[in-house]
């Protein structure tokens, strides 16, 4: 993964830039791929439970690593 590190929110979306990224989607490969990130907060889409969604401010807001 290129992005994994803490930082990756704040080189993807630096805080100057005042950008406002949307939800982070993630496809994941098995069942127990979504189960981790649905302990994390994501939320399946329904017709497709392998799918996920967060949005950026909600991880933000959970993660005080993150710049505001």
């Amino acid at each position: 993964m290129p992005y994994s590190s803490p930082r990756c929110c704040e080189r993807l979306w630096p805080p100057e830039k005042g950008l406002q990224p949307g939800p982070v989607v993630v496809d994941a490969p098995d069942e127990a791929t979504a189960r981790f990130y649905v302990h994390h907060g994501f939320v399946e889409v329904p017709e497709h439970p392998l799918h996920l969604y967060r949005g950026m401010k909600d991880i933000r807001a959970s993660q005080s690593w993150i710049p505001m």
